[in-house]
């Protein structure tokens, strides 16, 4: 089994991309978070189910959940059958590396007769179906999350300044194309930002003012064109964190609360300092 959309079904099948039903649902929610001592991966994944005559043959036990996890970087491809709507999934960390897809199914656990309903498209007509042992009867979109050698590095380890003489004293520029994200600045303000950085609440302030505004900029360009980035240190942190925090970068259109949320909230630093808030 494998998502392709080009693939056709010679029966109806619910997914996303497709109109063989009229009316029904089928999604999997599926997080990834890696334990609190680093040695293991674990994957949840919450399943949808909408559609009655897909949920009837699942209850009766005519269907199964089908998990399959694969990690091309390790070469495993693991496949979990099962009846619960939410599963959890267990791996030691050197099991899984790189890009990591996991795709979900439902499937026929025996053959079925007269398999029909008033859901589907009209093109497929009132006879009912034979669908045997095996058979994809719905599928979700595969979901993919990035394990690093070192996923759940801090933000603070990807990134330097940079002395860049043609940037204009007081702004700054970001450059994506090396292991560190770069951030560019005319050398004297590179020197006030390290004079700054050694005082009593000067990392606050470099998190509010720089790192900040920069995560936006990094988002912003990982929702829109990670192709390149991918072997670079700081884009397998970036990804390690997002997953860590559940933030879906594809498709991302905020960028503001994701980046603070990676930050822990930089104000809450300042407030800490200033005002002696937790």
């Amino acid at each position: 089994m494998r998502y392709d959309e080009r693939k056709a079904f010679p029966y109806p099948v619910l997914c996303p991309y497709n109109g063989d039903y009229s009316e029904g649902l089928f999604e999997a929610e599926v997080a990834y978070e890696l334990s609190e001592s680093g040695n293991d991966v674990q994957i949840d994944v919450a399943f949808n189910l909408n559609q009655p005559l897909i949920k009837d043959c699942l209850v009766s036990g005519k269907a199964q959940y089908a998990i399959i996890v694969d990690s091309r970087d390790t070469y495993r491809r693991d496949v979990r059958l099962g009846s619960a709507d939410k599963e959890t999934l267990v791996y030691n960390r050197g099991q899984l590396r790189g890009s990591v897809d996991v795709s979900c199914f439902i499937t026929a656990k025996e053959d079925i007769q007269s398999f029909s309903s008033p859901a589907f498209n009209e093109e497929f007509g009132n006879n009912g179906y034979e669908i045997r042992s095996g058979d994809v009867l719905a599928l979700d979109e595969p979901k993919q999350f990035h394990v690093g050698l070192e996923p759940f590095q801090e933000i603070g380890t990807v990134w330097e300044l940079v002395e860049q003489p043609n940037v204009e004293m007081g702004s700054f520029e970001v450059g994506l194309d090396d292991e560190l994200i770069q951030i560019l600045v005319h050398p004297d303000q590179k020197r006030l930002l390290d004079s700054t950085m050694r005082s009593r609440d000067g990392k606050s302030l470099m998190m509010n003012a720089v790192i900040l505004p920069v995560l936006i900029q990094v988002l912003s360009n990982m929702s829109h064109e990670s192709h390149g980035y991918e072997g670079l240190k700081w884009y397998q942190v970036m990804i390690g964190q997002c997953a860590k925090h559940n933030i879906e970068t594809r498709g991302m259109v905020e960028y503001l609360k994701p980046a603070q949320k990676l930050l822990k909230l930089p104000l809450k630093s300042l407030n800490k300092t200033h005002l002696g808030e937790e």
